[in-house]
This record gives structure tokens, sequence and C-alpha cells, in this order.
């Protein structure tokens, strides 16, 4: 038991280390490596999101075969499981999503007061017609 203790608090004394380097790197750094990091984070995020460990682990075909018009799909008609084209597909949509989310938050300090409401008004405009999308999705 003390050896996993002692494993456990030498994991913890290296994850400081590599995060108090990384934090010293990254203030110290060109905002090109900034970028760079940020870039890198959001796409290991929508990796994640997207089911990519899943792709790893069960290693699904490309496409499905199905009785549609074309003969494949994305998505398995049986289990409902994912393909690795729809992966990709996602992913490539979560990653869009969050850079957007940070481009926007980046530039929202830039802007003068009487463009807020303007960016406030298409911010607003754009979740409702993904919205109204959804909702138009799902009636069947």
């Amino acid at each position: 038991m003390a050896k996993i203790l002692d494993m456990l608090y030498l994991i913890d004394q290296l994850l400081d280390y590599v995060v108090n380097e990384l934090n010293q790197w990254v203030s110290s750094g060109s905002t090109r490596l900034k970028e760079f990091l940020y870039v890198a984070l959001i796409a290991f995020v929508s990796l994640l999101l997207a089911g990519a460990p899943y792709i790893l682990v069960y290693r699904p075909p490309l496409v499905f075969p199905a009785s549609n018009a074309m003969g494949l799909t994305f998505i398995d008609p049986d289990s409902y499981g994912e393909g690795v084209l729809e992966c990709f597909i996602v992913a490539a949509l979560y990653f869009s999503g969050l850079y957007g989310m940070k481009f926007l938050y980046d530039r929202l300090d830039k802007i003068t007061p009487s463009n807020k409401s303007e960016v406030a008004l298409v911010f607003i405009s754009v979740i409702l017609v993904v919205g109204l999308l959804y909702l138009i999705s799902t009636w069947k």
C-alpha cells in the first residue's frame, strides 16, 4: 500500500512540475504559441466529445450497409453505433463551434459599446436558428 501511495505522490509531483513549466512557457511565449496550444486543446476535446475513444476501442467499419438509395449510412441501423466518418464529421463540427466560441470571447473585449448590441443580436439570432433547425429535424 505504501508503494502505491509513493507512486501517486510521484505522479502528483510530476503533474505539478509539468503544469508549472507549461504555465511559464505560455506566459513568456508569443501569441502564436498560445494560439497553437488553444487549437490543440480544442482539437483534443473535440475528438473526445465526438467519440474517438469508441472508434479506437471498438474499431467500427468506415460506413455501414443500409437499405437507402446509396446503400450506405454513417450510423449503424441495427445498434445505432457510430462510424468512423461520423466521428470525424462530428469532431469537425465540435471544433468549429468551440473555436468560434473562443474567437467570439476574444473579440468581445475589442468591440465598442454601440456594436455590442449588434453582436448580441447576431448571436441570439444564430442560437434561435440552430434551435429551430433542431426542432424541425425532430418533427417527422
